[in-house]
């Protein structure tokens, strides 16, 4: 008896597509064609750039052919497939660090996510589909608007309707044409106009990062205390602590927390598979005394598999050094604030 074999799949089904993103754990997908950057996208990252608004993250600069068409990342791409994973449930006493950082390190469960849904549709051939997370050279946010996922906020966070912008964005990126595409929510990627005249991320924003031009990451407490290396500019101690929102060493929450589109924080369980991370016991300490006293070894212990790693052990103790006062900002960091 001859064996049978189906056949590989000629094209996308948009609406199987969804329905198993959704079974696999992500909280929306989008389909768009696989395009160059609309030429006002391209126009605000040149501007950006010129503006030295990436502060120190030189790589933003690397590869920009790439940013501004995914086919040059996969040859022959004919689909961008976006989707959002949502952020871990959060501690009910939670340690001062940002509530995306608190589960595990979310490159690999979003990617491992993505290949186990692509896998279903698109084999696991990679000369004909990408999975891609934030480490790639790809306009995630630019995507997540063009596929009609969500929109971009005046936070310049994505945010999607009745859920908000607590979310990891990944993409799929394949070979494969789709029977249907999504389109927009607004008419182009810089408008605000769902979040009308609400200005609350703007108001909450310690370092008034959000500018009319955009982010401006050397003013964003996020980039100074995660991708920032050297002594941090003098008014940081302050913005950690700056009201309203949550005081924290590690990143920033502030604009998400002040936002109307988000609801309530999830609560962590027992048996939730991205919870907190803290070497295997399932618990972060949040004690102000830990933290002074927090060891190298600590530190491995506790953010093995955890995005926190991000910022190194010298840059965290560097953070809490000025989170706690115990250590004000050198005079000769930079400020160019």
């Amino acid at each position: 008896m001859t064996a049978h074999h189906s056949s590989p799949p000629t094209i996308l089904c948009a609406r199987h597509v969804k329905e198993a993103a959704l079974a696999t754990g992500f909280a929306a997908c989008g389909i768009a064609p696989a395009a160059p950057l609309s030429a006002e996208r391209a126009e605000e990252r040149a501007e950006m750039l010129q503006r030295g608004h990436h502060a120190g993250m030189e790589w933003l600069e690397r590869h920009e052919d790439l940013r501004r068409d995914p086919r040059l990342l996969l040859p022959g791409a004919c689909t961008v497939v976006s989707l959002a994973w949502p952020w871990p449930p959060q501690p009910a006493a939670a340690p001062p660090i940002a509530a995306y950082a608190l589960g595990a390190d979310y490159h690999v469960t979003v990617k491992n996510a993505l290949r186990n849904l692509a896998s279903r549709f698109c084999g696991n051939d990679e000369t004909s589909v990408r999975c891609l997370v934030d480490t790639a050279p790809v306009d995630e946010r630019y995507w997540a608007w063009r596929a009609g996922v969500g929109f971009i906020g005046r936070s310049g966070m994505l945010i999607i309707p009745r859920l908000g912008s607590r979310f990891f964005l990944g993409e799929i990126l394949t070979t494969l044409p789709a029977d249907a595409y999504d389109v927009p929510l607004t008419p182009d990627i810089a408008s605000h106009s769902l979040c009308g005249t609400c200005h609350r991320c703007l108001d909450a924003c310690p370092g008034k990062a959000l500018t009319a031009h955009g982010l401006d990451a050397r003013r964003c407490l996020s980039y100074l205390t995660i991708e920032h290396r050297g002594p941090l500019p003098p008014k940081t101690a302050e913005w950690m602590h700056a009201t309203p929102g949550t005081p924290l060493f590690y990143g920033c929450d502030r604009c998400t927390e002040v936002c109307p589109y988000n609801a309530p924080k999830r609560t962590a369980t027992d048996n939730d598979g991205n919870g907190l991370r803290a070497g295997g016991d399932g618990t972060m300490p949040a004690d102000d005394d830990f933290w002074k006293r927090l060891t190298l070894a600590d530190y491995r212990h506790i953010f093995r598999g955890s995005a926190v790693k991000r910022a190194k052990y010298e840059g965290l103790m560097r953070n809490i050094r000025a989170f706690y006062g115990e250590e004000s900002a050198e005079n000769d960091a930079p400020d160019s604030l």
